[in-house]
C-alpha cells in the first residue's frame, strides 16, 4: 500500500528548514527540545560571523537528534491539541453533519480532560493497555473501523456462496485497498483548498451543483440504511420468537428451519410486520430527537461488543459446524467459481455483491471528523489511521467470510444468524443472545444516521443545519 509523498504540508516544513538554515536560527519547537541538551551547548560565542556557525551546527545537532528518536514514540507522546477543537464551544457541535460523525466517533469531549502522553520508554503492554483518549491514535483507529464494522459483515455467508469463497475474499481485500485510497485523497483535497468538510469539500473542488449532488447522494444512502435496519431488526425479533417458541416446545415441527417460518407466517402475516416495524420506530424516534447524540454513546458501545459477541460465536461455531456436519460436503463448496455471481436465477447477483463490498467500507464519512479530531494530526499519521482501521476492517471480514462460509455453504440464508442450528445443540442459546444483540446495535445505530439524514434535509431543502428538538 503506496504512500502518497511530498504533499503540501512536508513540503512547507521543508521550506521552513531550509530558511532557518540559511539565518542560523532554531524553531521554537526545537528550542523546546534543547533542555534535554548538555549544558556545554547552551554558551554561544559573541563573534557574529562564529555565532551563525555555532547556530547552524546546532541546528543540525538537534535535527539529528530529532530524527534519531523513534517515530513511533514522537507520535504516542504529541500532546499537542487539535486545531480544531481549541476555543469552541462543546454545546454548539451538532450544527453540521462532520460534527454528527465526530461524536458517533469519540463521544463528546470532556473540557477539564486532561492528555496524558506515555513516557518514551513504555514498554509493549503499557502502550497497549495505556487508557483509549479522545483525539488518540487508536481511539481513531476503532472509531473509523466501528463505522464500517456493523450487521453487514453477517450478510457475507450468501455473498460467498455465489462469488465463490476464494474469489469473494479478493473482493474485500481490493474494496480495502481502494477504501484507503479513497480515504487518503479526500484528506489530501481537503488540505489542498484549506478545507476540513467533507460537503464543502466537494463544491469547492467540483463544483455546487456537484456539491448538491453529494447532499442528495448521502441523503438517500442514510434512508437506505434506516430503512434497511428496521427490516433486520424486524426478522431478527422473528428469529428470537421462533428460538424462544422451539424452545419452550412450541413450535410446529414442519418448520425445520427459520427460513421456512419466515417465508410462511413472519413475512406473510401484515397483522404482525406493521405493528413490530412501526412499534420499534416508535421506540427509537424519541432517541433520534436528542439533541446531543453524545448520550447514546454508553448504548452504542454496548451495541458494537454485542456485534463483536455475535462475529466470535459465529468463527468459533464454524469448526463444529465443518467437523461435525458439513466434512463431508467440502467437495461441493464453491470454492472459486464465480458463474453463479451471473445467474438469473437471483437476479444477477453480482451487481449485489459488488454492492455489498463498497458497503463494507462506508465509513468514508468519518474521514473529516477524525483528521480533524486526532491529535498531532499530520499526513502521515492521518495515513496511519487509515492503514490500520482498513487492516483491522478486512481481517475481520476475512475471518467472518470464511467462518460463515464454512458454517453454511449450500444454502447460505441472508443473515448468517438465520442458519440451522448444529443438530447436536438445538435450541442454540448462544446465538440467540447474539441475535437479541444485533436487534440492540442496530436499534442504537439509528439516532446517528438519522441526525445525519436530517441535516442532509435540512441543508439541501432549509439550508439550514441547526438540530433542535421538533
Amino acid at each position: 500500500m503506496a504512500d502518497f509523498e511530498d504533499d503540501e504540508e512536508d513540503n512547507a516544513i521543508n521550506e521552513d528548514m531550509n530558511k532557518f538554515n540559511e539565518l542560523g536560527l532554531v524553531r521554537d519547537s526545537e528550542n523546546l527540545y534543547t533542555n534535554q541538551t548538555n549544558n556545554s551547548d547552551k554558551v554561544r560565542p559573541n563573534n557574529n560571523k562564529t555565532s551563525l556557525n555555532y547556530s547552524l551546527n546546532f541546528h543540525n545537532k538537534i535535527s539529528d537528534n530529532l530524527a534519531n528518536d523513534s517515530q513511533e514514540e514522537i507520535d504516542e507522546n504529541n500532546d499537542a491539541e487539535p486545531e480544531d477543537l481549541v476555543g469552541r464551544n462543546q454545546d454548539k457541535l451538532n450544527n453540521t453533519l462532520d460534527d454528527i460523525w465526530t461524536i458517533h466517533i469519540y463521544g463528546r469531549k470532556d473540557p477539564g480532560e486532561k492528555y496524558i502522553p506515555l513516557s518514551k520508554n513504555a514498554k509493549f503492554f503499557e502502550r497497549i493497555l495505556h487508557p483509549i483518549q479522545y483525539g488518540s491514535l487508536r481511539g481513531s483507529i476503532f472509531g473509523l473501523s466501528s463505522m464500517c464494522l456493523g450487521a453487514g459483515s453477517m450478510l457475507l455467508a450468501k455473498r460467498c456462496q455465489q462469488f465463490g469463497l476464494v474469489n469473494f475474499l479478493v473482493l474485500i481485500i481490493l474494496g480495502g485497498l481502494m477504501a484507503y485510497w479513497c480515504l487518503v485523497m479526500m484528506i489530501k483535497a481537503g488540505k489542498n483548498v484549506k478545507e476540513k468538510n467533507y460537503s464543502k469539500v466537494v463544491k469547492i473542488i467540483l463544483g455546487k451543483k456537484v456539491g448538491i449532488l453529494i447532499d442528495i447522494t448521502i441523503a438517500i444512502f442514510l434512508f437506505g440504511v434506516l430503512i434497511s435496519y428496521q427490516v433486520i431488526i424486524y426478522q431478527t425479533i422473528g428469529a428470537v420468537v421462533y428460538d424462544i417458541m422451539k424452545l419452550f416446545g412450541l413450535m410446529d415441527e414442519k418448520y425445520a428451519t427459520f427460513n421456512d417460518y419466515k417465508t410462511e407466517i413472519w413475512q406473510e402475516k401484515k397483522y404482525l410486520k406493521f405493528p413490530i416495524m412501526f412499534g420499534v420506530a416508535a421506540l427509537n424516534y424519541p432517541l433520534c430527537l436528542l439533541k446531543d447524540i453524545s448520550k447514546m454513546r454508553i448504548p452504542s458501545l454496548i451495541g458494537v461488543l454485542a456485534l463483536v459477541y455475535s462475529i466470535i460465536v459465529v468463527i468459533i461455531e464454524s469448526f463444529f459446524y465443518l467437523i461435525n456436519e458439513n466434512k463431508d460436503i467440502i467437495s461441493e463448496m464453491n470454492w472459486i467459481n464465480i458463474t453463479h455471481a451471473f445467474g438469473l436465477k437471483d437476479g444477477i447477483p453480482f451487481f449485489g455483491g459488488i454492492a455489498t463490498v463498497f458497503f463494507l467500507y462506508s465509513c468514508h464519512a468519518g474521514a473529516f471528523p477524525v483528521y480533524k479530531t486526532l491529535r498531532n494530526n499530520t499526513t502521515r499519521r492521518i495515513k496511519k489511521v487509515f492503514k490500520r482501521s482498513i487492516l483491522l476492517d478486512i481481517s475481520v471480514y476475512v475471518l467472518i467470510s470464511t467462518s460463515s462460509f464454512i458454517t453454511s455453504p449450500l444454502d447460505s440464508p441472508d443473515l448468517i444468524l438465520y442458519r440451522p442450528n448444529l443438530k447436536s445443540f438445538d435450541p442454540d442459546y448462544f446465538i440467540l443472545i447474539a441475535k437479541i444483540g444485533i436487534i440492540f446495535n442496530l436499534f442504537f445505530s439509528t439516532p446517528a444516521n438519522y441526525a445525519g439524514l436530517r441535516l442532509s434535509f435540512f441543508e439541501l431543502v432549509l439550508g439550514n443545519t441547526n438540530i433542535t428538538i421538533l
